[in-house]
């Protein structure tokens, strides 16, 4: 019952690379969305490359901190290759 007393919220795949953070018009699009509409919940997924990819990318870095001040919940994306991959590469994944 808890559950449906819930607000209904957007799950967004933001598949788009986030160059030129301050100014990227898709990323300020979502974040001005938030900010007019803050108690809908946001979870917006970044996707840096098949998962978490080789290296740090500090504008990914910086794209989930300007989304999470603004509200949004950011989620990461792992790939599962349809439940054909390993468990522990998943795993390893994840904790990257």
């Amino acid at each position: 019952m808890a559950l449906a007393q819930q607000p209904t919220g957007l799950l967004i795949p933001l598949y788009l690379y986030p160059a030129d953070i301050h100014t990227n018009a898709a990323y300020n699009r979502l974040i001005a969305l938030k900010k007019s509409h803050p108690r809908v919940p946001i979870c917006v997924i970044l996707d840096p490359a098949d998962g978490p990819g080789e290296q740090p990318d500090g504008n990914y870095k910086q794209a989930a901190l300007r989304l999470g001040g603004a509200g949004c919940v950011v989620l990461g994306y792992v790939s599962t290759r349809y439940a054909q991959r390993p468990l522990e590469e998943v795993k390893a994944d994840i904790k990257k």
